[in-house]
């Protein structure tokens, strides 16, 4: 039974699972006509899921009849035992249930393992799962010091980077010896082929990528803002997803102004409303909320992942001039692919994926 109801929350939350994942990917899964495909695959986990769930069933139906049985025999046990002694009148009728019921207290004080066998099984399942989350956990903590990365942050306003390598996880390199300064008040765009590791030289410098080897100086964190290309917009009112993560405050005005110079001003009557909003605007709407974030929490830094990608050119261009407009103290790092992007930075950083190197360039 522990092994069976052990394996009943995994299938459980596998189920779960992909249900919340078919949500979040509904649309895809609409544009490719895959219902049918995505019903095989939930009804195959739902039959594992039943499959084990009647095992259960069954296991549980046993331990009813070894306990039904167990408890039956205790009733009519010590009457087995002392009727030869009351019918030989050793024993009185009273002496009879008085053995009868100090057998019953006895025998119900010793039956604790018996009667919660089932609770107990289930207990012990949880603890086996939760075990296992923690030594996990451990085990993710304990490769954490192998990571050969002497990152310093705040002391400087530059991004130093010396004999930086990001990895894969397999050991395997991305980028190797990267020695590159970028000096604050010149924007830099980052280029190369798909897979040369732009989108992961950046998460390396948010600190949310392990693999990286070498010595790394970063600008005080607060002094930072990174923008993914799809941005993330929690629950709640349009108003705290723009004010994301909340350590800083403007009025309606003034972020309906804000709102006006990011093209995105159609969306302030929605300001006091509650919604899941990443399933309601689309991704360029999305972009370009995030664009109002950059505006609102002025970094001194500002790192982005082509998060200008469902943009059309003219609003791309429109966004970025308001950055550097309004943000003059602001040094800009773009991940992308466009041509249009070249005039609003000065330098390239371009990644060869086959070299695994990146070389920094002045743009003509």
């Amino acid at each position: 039974m522990v092994g069976l109801n052990f394996a009943q929350q995994r299938y459980e939350a596998d189920f779960r699972f992909s249900m919340m994942r078919m949500r979040e990917n509904a649309e895809s899964i609409a544009f490719y006509s895959g219902e049918e495909q995505e019903s095989k695959v939930f009804k195959g986990r739902f039959r594992i899921l039943l499959d084990n769930f009647w095992k259960i069933i069954q296991k549980q139906k046993q331990l009813v009849w070894i306990n039904s049985a167990y408890s039956q025999i205790a009733i009519i046990f010590p009457f087995v035992v002392t009727i030869p002694r009351y019918l030989s009148k050793q024993i009185t009728l009273g002496g009879l249930m008085q053995v009868a019921t100090a057998f019953g207290r006895v025998q119900e004080s010793l039956s604790y393992f018996v009667d919660m066998y089932a609770q107990i099984a289930s207990w012990q399942a949880v603890v086996t799962r939760l075990t296992g989350f923690g030594l996990h956990m451990q085990t993710v903590t304990a490769e954490k010091p192998q990571i050969n990365l002497n990152r310093t942050v705040g002391t400087t306003p530059e991004i130093d980077m010396n004999d930086m390598e990001v990895d894969l996880p397999n050991g395997g390199p991305i980028v190797q010896k990267l020695n590159i300064k970028l000096e604050p008040g010149t924007n830099v765009i980052i280029k190369g082929a798909s897979g040369s590791g732009k989108s992961t030289l950046l998460r390396s410098l948010a600190g949310i990528w392990p693999y990286v080897k070498g010595g790394l100086t970063m600008p005080a964190l607060n002094k930072v803002m990174f923008i993914p290309q799809k941005p993330y917009l929690p629950l709640g009112t349009l108003r705290d997803s723009v004010l994301y993560p909340g350590t800083k405050t403007k009025t309606d005005e003034e972020l309906i102004t804000l709102m006006n110079l990011c093209h995105i001003g159609y969306l302030s009557k929605y300001l006091n409303e509650e919604a899941d909003w990443s399933h309601v605007f689309s991704v360029g709407e999305q972009q370009r909320l995030a664009f109002v974030r950059a505006l609102i929490y002025e970094p001194e830094w500002l790192f982005m992942d082509e998060s200008t990608s469902a943009l059309d050119e003219a609003t791309e261009a429109a966004v970025y001039a308001v950055v550097e407009e309004q943000l003059k103290n602001t040094t800009i790092v773009s991940v992308g692919h466009r041509s249009t992007l070249n005039k609003f930075h000065q330098l390239e950083l371009f990644l060869d994926k086959e070299a695994k190197t990146g070389t920094l360039l002045a743009r003509a």
